[in-house]
């Protein structure tokens, strides 16, 4: 447990982490400027009793999770039709001058 001390000097901190950690049933850890750190054991709660039947498992997030994994599946095979399909002998255009529709010039 972490507890923040304003304003109080340094015997004054350690008389205060003695009477929290005699009133909270806790040991002294360290004191570092106005922070004090103390240790608890942990109590222990009563948990609520499991109740015998157990409701389904919600399906969305495999169905979610599924639907991603094969949308993935088809965009890859999609790119690599699409990569077998371009002809490795084909090279691109020519650059220079030119009287086509990318040819730069407006006209002139």
């Amino acid at each position: 447990i972490k507890i923040k001390v304003q304003g109080a000097e340094r015997e004054q901190r350690d008389t205060l982490m003695q009477e929290l950690c005699a009133a909270l049933d806790a040991a002294p850890v360290q004191h570092i400027g106005n922070i004090l750190v103390v240790w608890r054991q942990r109590r222990e709660e009563a948990k609520p009793a499991v109740s015998a039947e157990k409701k389904p498992v919600r399906a969305a997030t495999a169905k979610s999770a599924a639907a991603f994994a094969a949308a993935a599946r088809r965009a890859a095979l999609a790119k690599a039709s699409a990569e077998t399909r371009r002809s490795p002998a084909r090279s691109p255009a020519p650059r220079g001058r030119g009287n086509g529709p990318n040819s730069g010039s407006r006209g002139r």
